[in-house]
C-alpha cells in the first residue's frame, strides 16, 4: 500500500506530543528563572550579612550600633539603614524578622587602678567585659521564604565606670572572651 502522507490521527498525536513538551519546556524555564531570583535575593541577603559585619570591625560604629541593639533591638548600619523586626530592606531584598543578642557568658566584672606613665596610682575603676553572639534573621520579599538566621559577628564589649569612664565595641573571634 501506497501512502501519501499522514492520517488525522497521527498528526492530532504528534501534536499532542509537542505540545506537552513545550508545556514542559515552559514550566521548566519558569522554575528556573524562580530559582534564579530566589538565588540572587539569598546573595543580596549574604552581602546584607557582609555589610553587618563591617560595623563590627569599626570601633566607633561598632559602640554606635552595640548601643543601638541594646537599647532598641535595632541595629544601625548607616544613617539610611536600620535592621529591626519587620522591616523591609529592599536593598537586600529582605524582611527582617529579628535581630538578637545572645550572651556567650555571664558578665565579668573587676576592680582596677589607673595609673600614670610612671606608675603611680591614680584612681580606681570598675570594669564589666561581656561577649555576645549577634544573629539576624529575615525572609525573602515577596515570599514566605525564611531563610537561615545568620550569625553577624561576636562582640566583646567593655565598660569602665570610676577614673576612667568608657565603653569599647570590638568584633572577636569564637573562643575569645574577657581575657584578665
Amino acid at each position: 500500500m501506497n501512502r501519501r502522507g499522514f492520517s488525522l490521527i497521527e498528526v492530532m498525536i504528534v501534536g499532542s506530543i509537542l505540545i506537552g513538551l513545550a508545556l514542559g519546556v515552559n514550566s521548566l524555564m519558569s522554575n528556573l528563572s524562580k530559582t534564579e531570583g530566589d538565588l540572587e535575593q539569598r546573595r543580596r541577603y549574604h552581602d546584607l550579612v557582609d555589610d553587618a559585619r563591617f560595623v563590627f570591625h569599626h570601633p566607633v560604629l561598632c559602640d554606635e550600633a552595640l548601643l543601638g541593639l541594646e537599647h532598641s533591638s535595632s541595629l544601625p548600619l548607616n544613617p539610611n539603614l536600620v535592621l529591626a523586626e519587620g522591616r523591609a530592606v529592599p536593598e537586600y531584598g529582605v524582611r527582617i524578622n529579628g535581630v538578637s543578642l545572645v550572651e556567650v557568658s555571664a558578665p565579668v566584672t573587676r576592680s582596677k587602678n589607673l595609673r600614670d606613665a610612671n606608675g603611680r596610682p591614680k584612681g580606681a575603676y570598675q570594669e564589666t567585659c561581656r561577649v555576645v553572639d549577634l544573629f539576624v534573621a529575615a525572609t525573602l520579599l515577596g515570599s514566605e521564604h525564611v531563610l537561615k538566621t545568620e550569625k553577624i559577628a561576636r562582640i566583646i564589649s567593655i565598660h569602665r565606670s570610676g577614673a576612667l569612664g568608657e565603653t569599647t565595641c570590638s568584633q572577636i573571634e569564637d573562643g575569645q572572651g574577657c581575657a584578665n
